[in-house]
């Protein structure tokens, strides 16, 4: 058998997006006028996932969001809403932001929420975070026995839950790869799969 007579397949390492464990935030009161959660969809890769260094970097981020960019939250949200992060054996944060601008009565916008997330988490790096030798500044998601160290670069907000009210509670994830799979096998607008860490 001639080798030269069959075709080159390329093969390519599958990303597969993982979510970040964290607490959910559960508060038995004010859970009154939640809205669905808000999912966020990358329009280069037709798939899930806003890279939080790039909403910070790019002032024209929108541009990377392929979700409707229309109200997202029910009315009833008053004038702030406090974003909580809690990862596992980590104590909780919580920020502050601006859900509707003064005298409108429409709520934050998708692209508005990506970018406040997108502030919440840094300041939980700046408080959090430790600076390391290579330049960069991490945080670890994973109880101390079995720490995972994150740059801010790795991170991708792919949901927005409304757990009460007031709150918000971001879902973060970020790209492991796996199995090579055959190029020549993937559909051109290829998404990764999620995973939970």
């Amino acid at each position: 058998m001639n080798p030269s007579s069959h075709p080159q397949v390329s093969f390519y390492t599958q990303p597969i997006l993982v979510q970040i464990n964290q607490v959910a935030y559960d508060a038995q009161s004010s859970r009154r006028n939640i809205s669905p959660p808000v999912e966020f969809c990358n329009a280069q890769t037709k798939g899930l996932g806003i890279n939080l260094k790039d909403v910070l970097n790019f002032a024209n981020f929108e541009t990377l969001i392929d979700c409707p960019n229309d109200e997202i939250l029910n009315t009833n949200v008053g004038q702030k809403l406090s974003y909580r992060l809690q990862f596992e054996s980590q104590k909780p944060f919580a920020k502050q932001k601006y859900a509707r601008t003064t005298g409108r009565e429409i709520p934050v916008s998708r692209a508005k929420m990506a970018r406040q997330v997108a502030e919440v988490v840094q300041a939980y790096f700046d408080e959090r975070g430790f600076s390391s030798e290579d330049g960069h500044r991490y945080i670890n998601i994973a109880p101390p026995e079995r720490p995972q160290y994150l740059r801010l670069d790795q991170l991708y907000l792919t949901r927005v839950d409304h757990v009460t009210t007031g709150s918000l509670q971001p879902q973060l994830s970020v790209i492991e790869y796996g199995s090579p799979v055959p190029i020549t096998s993937l559909p051109l607008a290829h998404a990764p799969a999620i995973q939970y860490l």
